[in-house]
């Protein structure tokens, strides 16, 4: 299923998306069932675990086609708002990890994965425009990732057990300050600015996807490809990434973890490519949908 929260007629809403133009009304049809559970955004149905799953299903299964609406007549909002930060990791593509380094050898590839975070304050949804902060940046730039959805809370979590602990996937844009980044010699500050992380449009779950290393990634800016990877292209694959997230530190259901970008970045171009205001970036995969957000 794809999952998505939008906002109709004043009220903030689950749904299932059915096609690129129709959305199931959940919310209505668990309205309307009188059993004292309705959700109203993904984040509720990740903590139910199974439960919310089954729940769900079963309103995809029967429902009234009078709950169902045009995709168009309402907002996508970001899935949910997520309660802790988002876990980013850095350098997860070999190509990438070259050209962010600037030098074309093995010795850029990371020997152990780089992890860094992203406030819940930077989240914000598709169609929403990210202001360029020109006061503090002329090097604004985009980083289309593919990210994990915890399902399952969990710690010391071994590789061959990681798979019971997610839910599904959806997309990120690691949208990232690079003078900010190389100013403060570290990566939080020039990733954390407010509308710096694009959440969306919805959350596949595990079960809707057939093979996870195909799930693919890739970027538009003003519909000119810049990235295009999958996720069997990864250094540390996910299975490594929330292992080693574990160790020590207790995962929660409803943590979103980033896989790390792939090669063709602004910055990793001759003269650099940076984002302006005006400038369209799509982030997107064949298996989840597009995050588009204007910069502004």
């Amino acid at each position: 299923m794809r999952l998505v929260r939008f906002q109709a007629e004043n009220e903030v809403k689950l749904g299932v998306v059915l096609d690129s133009e129709k959305i199931l009304d959940v919310t209505r049809v668990m309205k309307s069932a009188n059993r004292g559970i309705v959700y109203h955004d993904v984040l509720a149905v990740i903590k139910d675990g199974q439960t919310g799953l089954s729940l769900v299903e079963e309103a995809a299964k029967n429902f009234d086609p009078d709950f169902v609406i045009h995709a168009q007549d309402v907002k996508i909002l970001a899935p949910y708002l997520p309660e802790r930060n988002v876990f980013c990791l850095g350098k997860n593509y070999v190509a990438h990890a070259k050209e962010f380094d600037g030098r074309n050898d093995d010795s850029a590839i990371p020997n152990q994965p780089i992890i860094f975070t992203k406030p819940p304050s930077s989240v914000v949804a598709t169609q929403e425009s990210v202001y360029s902060y020109p006061e503090l940046t002329s090097e604004l730039d985009y980083e289309a990732e593919i990210a994990v959805i915890i399902g399952t809370e969990g710690i010391n979590i071994e590789p061959e057990e990681a798979w019971n602990y997610v839910f599904g996937f959806s997309l990120i844009n690691d949208l990232t300050a690079r003078d900010l980044q190389k100013k403060h010699q570290q990566w939080f500050k020039g990733k954390s600015l407010d509308g710096f992380c694009p959440f969306g449009p919805c959350v596949v779950t595990m079960n809707d996807i057939a093979s996870v290393n195909d799930i693919d990634v890739y970027c538009l800016v003003n519909g000119e490809e810049r990235q295009r990877s999958s996720l069997k292209q990864l250094i540390f694959d996910i299975p490594q990434i929330i292992s080693v997230l574990s160790r020590g530190m207790r995962l929660q259901a409803g943590d979103i973890i980033a896989t790390g970008t792939p090669e063709g970045v602004g910055m990793g171009y001759t003269p650099p490519r940076f984002l302006k205001p005006g400038d369209v970036v799509t982030v997107g995969s064949s298996q989840i949908g597009e995050l588009v957000n204007t910069i502004i």
